[in-house]
């Protein structure tokens, strides 16, 4: 019997490279004259999208190119031509013939290269907050890992909330002194000079102030270290005392004695104002607006600081009424005084603390609710110093 042996076909083999992408694929042998597909892709690459492939010859290093061919990464650069792109579809059908091996007689392996396709970023925002301090501005934004951001909300720099300030260099007759303001929200601090008792005239330092009737008091509370200016140039004359205020210029009279303990108070939030209000609470010069709150930010009434020295000067200083209470009927508004602080009043007028104010219709009242002006306060202090604390 006569047999025809034939020559076995030829097989390549199909191998794949990710081309930047992650993970791995099997290799594919295909033979001469067969038609194959191409697998789908399953490589990955964060933020790509695998569209087909491109092939190299890897025996002779050449790309194959639709009508061209075989040819060198330096060809095909040269020619500024396109490598052809099989499509990422396994269900196209390629055939593998004499085209795939023409002008290289040694090849047996081709390399698939996965092309990729950045898919459109899709941004991915965080939130950031940062609050606002006294001096940088806070803001709510969102915030992309590819640099895109946007602002929901920005809230401008709050600013220095400065304390009324603490004498730290009394002055002299011939040298100035230093008051330090300390920020109540972030510990800055500046300074203001207290100028020599001996020469000082607060209307070459403030700008606000003038030889009015309220110019003694100033002058005095200025040159002694008892009151201060508001840090900017100017003393804000008409501006409110608040009772944190007013017991902090006590404490500062008092020389600012240690203190320990608490208080009921819960609404004490800053630090500047806190062993003032310890102190005169513990001394019994005040009391809180309630069991539980004292109101520090409060503006003080001329009632409340009848009260507050009269206290001071009964409690701290140990003094002893020798003088004769005032008929408060004497002022049209007398009757309006609270209860609580009548009595005080009536020492406070009748020690010459507190002497009522000219309306415009030219009437004295004692106006006992009324917020006490800066110059008020000035001038009351000043009169308690001369006269009652000698």
């Amino acid at each position: 019997m006569n047999t025809t042996s034939q020559t076995p076909k030829q097989k390549y083999t199909l191998l794949f490279d990710g081309n930047s992408g992650s993970g791995s694929m099997s290799n594919q042998v295909v033979t001469m004259g067969d038609k194959f597909a191409l697998p789908s892709c399953t490589f990955t690459r964060e933020g790509y999208r695998c569209i087909g492939w491109n092939v190299c010859r890897n025996a002779d290093k050449t790309w194959y190119v639709a009508k061209h061919g075989w040819l060198t990464q330096q060809q095909i650069t040269e020619q500024k031509l396109e490598k052809k792109l099989y499509a990422n579809d396994s269900s196209a059908q390629y055939v593998f013939d004499s085209s795939w091996t023409q002008g290289c007689s040694t090849v047996s392996t081709y390399t698939f290269h996965a092309v990729w396709e950045q898919l459109p970023h899709a941004h991915n925002y965080v939130r950031q907050e940062r609050p606002a301090t006294c001096t940088q501005d806070g803001y709510v934004k969102y915030v992309c890992a590819c640099g895109s951001s946007y602002n929901e909300a920005v809230y401008p720099a709050l600013g220095h909330d400065w304390d009324s300030g603490t004498v730290t260099k009394e002055p002299t007759a011939t040298e100035t002194g230093v008051r330090t303001f300390t920020c109540t929200r972030c510990s800055a601090t500046k300074t203001e000079t207290i100028p020599a008792t001996g020469s000082v005239d607060v209307t070459q330092m403030f700008t606000d102030v003038t030889k009015n009737w309220a110019y003694p008091g100033i002058q005095y509370c200025v040159t002694h270290g008892i009151m201060g200016g508001m840090g900017d140039g100017t003393f804000a004359p008409t501006g409110t005392t608040t009772r944190a205020q007013i017991v902090q210029i006590l404490y500062n009279l008092e020389g600012t004695p240690a203190v320990s303990g608490t208080t009921p108070f819960t609404d004490l939030t800053a630090n500047w104002y806190k062993p003032a209000i310890l102190w005169a609470y513990q001394n019994n010069v005040v009391a809180g607006t309630s069991p539980t709150t004292f109101a520090p930010d409060q503006p003080v009434t001329r009632e409340q600081i009848a009260v507050i020295l009269t206290q001071y000067m009964f409690h701290v200083l140990k003094m002893e009424r020798t003088w004769t209470p005032a008929d408060l009927s004497a002022f049209p508004d007398g009757a309006q005084v609270s209860g609580w602080a009548k009595e005080a009043m009536q020492d406070a007028v009748a020690l010459g603390l507190i002497n009522g104010t000219k309306a415009s219709d030219g009437v004295v009242y004692l106006d006992p609710q009324g917020s006490a002006a800066r110059q008020q306060v000035a001038t009351i202090l000043m009169n308690f110093c001369q006269n009652v604390k000698k």
